[in-house]
């Protein structure tokens, strides 16, 4: 795409602008179940396998995350890891 711009002086500045390809959207998979049952006071892991089409870094953030849950990736993988020990009886509900 190109853009022709008169300046006040006569000049005239051309502006090309290249479009590069389209940002593909990245995939998250579950590896295991896709249902989990939570046991109070029992350490649960869940484990996300992340790819990207395009090669671009997977980085994932957990807002809204039970009370003394994590989310973090698994060394310098495509892996990450939820981890929590539900500490009392609340229904919580992981979308």
């Amino acid at each position: 795409m190109e853009f022709l711009f008169n300046c006040p002086a006569g000049n005239l500045l051309i502006v090309v602008l290249f479009v590069a390809a389209a940002n593909n959207v990245p995939s998250i998979t579950v590896n295991g179940s896709l249902t989990h049952q939570w046991t109070v006071s029992e350490e649960n892991r869940v484990i996300f396998s992340t790819s990207d089409p395009d090669g671009d870094t997977v980085t994932m953030f957990g807002f809204g995350l039970p009370l003394g849950s994590t989310l973090s990736r698994v060394q310098d993988s495509n892996l990450w890891e939820f981890v929590w020990t539900p500490m009392n009886v609340d229904p919580v509900e992981l979308v």
